[in-house]
Formats: structure tokens, sequence, C-alpha cells
């Protein structure tokens, strides 16, 4: 049921941070790596300590993963690298002072 939760409250972060912009983009993004974070710690820490038979850290193991898992464990990781670099450039562009996804070639008045 938790999982569930955390799955709903994650695409629902993602929906509404796809219209947001500012500030509002930078806290969305930093929410869902810190969501990420936690429940990949969380997931590491059960998985050695929380269990009678601790989970090996060996290629035989991890080789065993059917399809489905590995295309989740993908998807997770690709979702964390792309959250953490869109955070890392808004960052990078507010720090310089510069707008985002700005090009001086597209201006709508004509000289």
């Amino acid at each position: 049921m938790i999982s569930v939760l955390a799955v709903a409250g994650f695409v629902g972060l993602n929906l509404v941070g796809a219209r947001a912009t500012g500030s509002a983009e930078n806290l969305l993004v930093g929410t869902k790596v810190l969501v990420l974070g936690v429940f990949g710690i969380g997931g590491l820490v059960y998985a050695v300590y929380g269990v009678p038979e601790p989970v090996a850290f060996g290629t035989g193991r991890f080789a065993s993963f059917g399809p489905i898992m590995a295309a989740f464990t993908a998807y997770g990781s690709l979702s964390a690298i792309t959250s953490f670099a869109s955070l890392a450039s808004s960052l990078r562009g507010r720090i310089r002072g510069r707008r985002r996804f700005r090009s001086p070639g597209l201006s709508s008045s004509r000289s």
C-alpha cells in the first residue's frame, strides 16, 4: 500500500511539474529527487538488514532479474538522473543570472 501511494505521489509531482516554472519547478524537481533518494536508500537498507537472508550483491543474483524488474530499475534510474540534471541545469542558470530556454535568434520584433 505504501509503495502504491509513493508511486501515485511521484506521478502527481510529475503532472504538476509539467506546467511549473521558476522556483516552483526547482522545488518540485528537488522533491522528486529527494523522494527517489529516500526510497532508494530505504530499499537498500531494508534489503541488507531488514530481511532474514540479506541480499547478496553478486552478479549471479543481479542477472536473475526478470525483464519487468529490469525495466522498472532502468526507468527509476533514468528518472532520477533526468530529475537531477534538470535541477542542476535550472540552478546553474539562476546562479549565472541567465534566463533559461531563451534563444537570441527568436524574437517577435523585426528590425
